[in-house]
């Protein structure tokens, strides 16, 4: 029940009438009959709990109040009948109000002393106390609260019964950092912002085939607090890991709208040989542009081939986000010496060493602004010698899918496509007539996909008349499930469309004819799936695409020479499992093809 329903049915359960309970409590009638009918809410942690309370132990007999303490399992005192009338008001508090009310109340400090010794407003601090303000994870304020607890512990020397009330098992805690920690873990152990969790919902939509698992991101998010300590070293490469997911989770966290400026030129060994991290790292990085954050990247792409494959599959989806500013170092890395850099203006991650040592180095988080304020001086220095890695390409309309299907344009090269899912083009119009009826799909929509199809139809076929075309994606290993998608650019943003067991079925043969139509038609079967709404497209020597599917439709185009290079070599070590004959692919498919 409500704290209204509660007052309510006392009140008629002993005929107690609105102007005898105001009389007593020295408040309105209208007060009172406003909070009954719930109209007038009251904060959780009010003195009119306690009035009501002197209120009915005075007009209640002795009988009657036995009867109530027996009918509601209830002490008969004032902190007990206070706590049950308000319980389902703080139970819809915030964790931190919840905790804030409880330090205060085992401490015996009223707001006025609390403020007076943190020189906060004492206003502040009551509406910290009712919810109607909660800090930021990444606001100071919480670490002054904390220390002034932590300090006032040791003073009164009541750490075990500070322990026992708050819920914490009996630990070896001695020292204030100890106490500063357990409180400030106490403090934040809550539940996800809901706008929070519903952005990394909206991620895992835009990017399932590619993040991991969701509560494993979630929990290290809803565990994850701005330290109270200014200055953590960790060392060795497991040691940047770990200050790495604390630095992006704390931007995914923060209500402020943050700028990340990111570097380094040291090995990737830190980021890609443990592969459950990097998928973790990904997870964050993309929730922090769902969140609305802004990242500055200066890359190091004169990389080995390996290194630079793990970044292109790790980067692309963030570019293609568009709020990322991607540029490349164009001067050269002469010394010996790699520097990583991680700012986000409040916080930051930091660490130079000689090449090769990264395992013996000490890395750094900090939130001293003076060393905060020389990263980013240096971060702007790198700047000066970097250009434009990428340009962002408008795709809102079928004219402009014209940027990557040139159909005015002769082609002297070789065309490569990579996308996770099947490829369209070769659909033939009944089976593309089946699949848009069964999804309900709009005359507008069918239309749109009809030419699109036709565009795609028109620009391979010229293609196939004098150069080789590639075209890279995946087949599950195992028994085909019910729903498959069919990939097209949603600029529409309408629903999606998926393909039936059957269809998807029908499909795979109708790719099998154009391999046996045409010779220099060659498919690539991926040995895993990569990115569920993204394509890779190279139909110039000189130019590379990536484009995200999925509504809002996005591309970007790569320029750089270097990573052009690092792009050819990527999609050339994909093509070792390359089909060329019909027989090969058959003999692939035959597993689903038959069941």
């Amino acid at each position: 029940m409500s704290f209204s329903e509660k007052l309510n049915k006392l009140m008629l359960q002993y005929n107690i009438k609105n102007i005898d309970l105001a009389k007593e409590m020295n408040i309105s009638p209208s007060f009172v009959s406003k909070i009954r009918r719930g109209i007038a809410t009251l904060p959780p942690y009010s003195d009119i709990y306690d009035k009501l309370y002197y209120a009915f132990d005075h007009l209640l007999s002795d009988e009657q109040i036995m009867d109530l303490k027996k009918q509601y399992n209830l002490s008969w005192d004032k902190k007990s009948f206070s706590t049950w009338i308000c319980e389902d008001c703080i139970k819809s508090l915030p964790k931190f109000s919840i905790c804030l009310y409880k330090l205060m109340d085992f401490f015996d400090i009223s707001n006025k002393t609390l403020a007076k010794e943190l020189n906060f407003d004492p206003s502040l601090i009551s509406r910290y106390k009712t919810g109607d303000r909660i800090p930021s994870t990444d606001n100071k304020i919480i670490n002054q609260i904390v220390d002034y607890f932590a300090n006032l512990t040791l003073e009164r020397k009541c750490e075990e019964e500070l322990l026992q009330y708050i819920g914490v098992k009996s630990v070896n805690a001695c020292k204030k950092e100890d106490f500063v920690s357990i409180i400030f873990s106490w403090f934040m152990n809550e539940d996800l912002d809901t706008k929070l969790m519903d952005k990394i919902f909206h991620m895992m939509e835009e990017y399932h085939s590619f993040v991991p698992d969701f509560k494993k991101v979630s929990n290290l998010l809803k565990d994850t607090y701005i330290p109270p300590y200014h200055i953590i070293k960790k060392q060795g490469n497991e040691g940047l890991r770990q200050l790495v997911l604390l630095f992006l989770s704390l931007c995914c966290k923060s209500e402020k709208k943050l700028e990340l400026k990111l570097f380094s030129n040291q090995n990737m060994s830190w980021m890609i040989e443990d592969p459950e991290f990097f998928q973790t790292w990904r997870a964050l990085m993309l929730t922090i542009l769902e969140c609305g954050h802004k990242i500055f990247i200066i890359h190091n792409i004169e990389r080995k081939d390996k290194e630079m494959f793990s970044a292109i599959e790790g980067w692309l989806p963030l570019h293609l986000s568009g709020n990322i500013e991607s540029y490349y170092y164009t001067a050269s890395f002469s010394n010996p010496f790699s520097n990583t850099i991680f700012s986000s203006g409040s916080f930051a991650v930091y660490g130079n060493f000689i090449d090769s040592l990264e395992n013996e180095t000490d890395f750094y988080f900090t939130q001293e602004q003076n060393t905060i304020q020389k990263l980013e001086e240096a971060f702007e220095d790198l700047t000066k010698h970097s250009q434009k890695l990428l340009k962002t390409l408008n795709i809102k309309s079928i004219k402009d899918i014209d940027f990557f299907i040139p159909t005015e344009k002769k082609i002297n090269h070789s065309v490569h496509l990579m996308q996770q899912n099947l490829p369209i083009w070769h659909i033939d119009e009944d089976l593309l007539a089946e699949i848009l009826s069964e999804n309900n799909v709009s005359k507008k929509e069918h239309e749109y996909i009809c030419e699109y199809i036709k565009k795609l139809r028109s620009f391979y076929k010229k293609v196939l008349k004098n150069n080789s075309f590639f075209e890279y994606f995946y087949i599950p290993k195992q028994r085909i499930y019910e729903k498959k998608p069919f990939d097209f650019l949603n600029i529409l943003g309408q629903d999606r469309i998926y393909y039936t067991e059957t269809q998807y079925k029908k499909q795979l043969i109708n790719i099998a004819k154009t391999l046996e139509t045409y010779k220099n038609y060659h498919i690539v079967l991926l040995d895993k799936p990569i990115y569920d709404s993204i394509k890779l497209f190279q139909f110039e020597s000189n130019s590379i695409f990536a484009i995200k599917n999925k509504f809002p439709v996005s591309a970007i185009q790569y320029e750089s020479d270097i990573l052009l290079a690092k792009f050819q070599t990527y999609i050339l070590s994909k093509q070792e499992k390359s089909i060329n004959s019909l027989n090969d692919y058959e003999e692939v498919c035959n597993q689903l093809l038959t069941k």
